[in-house]
């Protein structure tokens, strides 16, 4: 299953992935960059809906800062 996954293009992956909740999209798509780490999944599902539920994510999240584009993929916090 995962080599026929791992063929699709980035448009397809993002076309799955605005099917997916809002609130699971983000894990998902964490899921699937681990799963396929050297295929083109789209990762600015990781950043639209960012949901902080430990210290340490608000560490990660101060890492993003620095990174113009990845910071405008943020939608809802």
């Amino acid at each position: 299953m995962i080599p026929y996954l791992a063929q699709l293009p980035p448009d397809i992956y993002d076309g799955i992935l605005t099917h997916v909740p809002r609130g699971e999209r983000q894990q998902t798509t964490l899921s699937l960059t681990r799963v396929i780490p050297r295929f083109p999944v789209p990762l600015q599902h990781l950043f639209e809906c960012i949901r902080l539920r430990s210290a340490e994510s608000v560490v990660h999240l101060c890492r993003l800062r620095g990174r113009l584009e990845e910071s405008r993929w943020v939608n809802e916090l």
